[in-house]
């Protein structure tokens, strides 16, 4: 199942040169246990009945393991929950994963709101980038 669902579980498993390919096992340790489950719960019914917040995890998980529906699941249900508080940090993730959508989506968000984002304690975090980014989409469509 894993390795039909990711070309990276596929070439632990298939290339030889694994140790998964000899145990037919995997030990996936850099994801905690409630978003393993979430994904695999994702893996056996193309869908997850409650993310229990855990949108950024899979997202994360997601693109490390190369599985682009899981991924695409994540960040849609992360959009629709976006708000003050969160929105920062997945403006950051888009572009720590390269989803020029959740990038986009996320931009969008901060921007309409961005007095309240300004005044957040995630904004000091920032990137000098990110920031020129958020005032140019700001300004551009006069909310600033």
């Amino acid at each position: 199942m894993l390795a039909a669902s990711s070309d990276v579980f596929m070439a632990m498993f298939l290339d030889g040169k694994h140790q998964e390919s000899q145990t037919n096992e995997v030990r996936i340790d850099d994801v905690d246990p409630k978003t393993l489950e979430k994904l695999l719960e994702y893996l056996y019914h193309d869908n997850i009945e409650d993310l229990d917040g855990l949108a950024y995890e899979l997202i994360c998980a997601a693109d490390k393991y190369n599985m682009a529906n899981l991924k695409a699941f994540a960040t849609n249900s992360a959009l629709k929950n976006l708000s003050i508080e969160n929105v920062l940090s997945f403006l950051c993730l888009g572009e720590l994963v390269n989803s020029d959508f959740l990038t986009q989506r996320a931009m969008e968000f901060a921007s309409d709101h961005i007095e309240e984002v300004i005044r957040s304690d995630e904004w000091q975090s920032l990137s000098r980038n990110i920031v020129d980014q958020l005032f140019a989409e700001a300004i551009k469509y006069g909310r600033m």
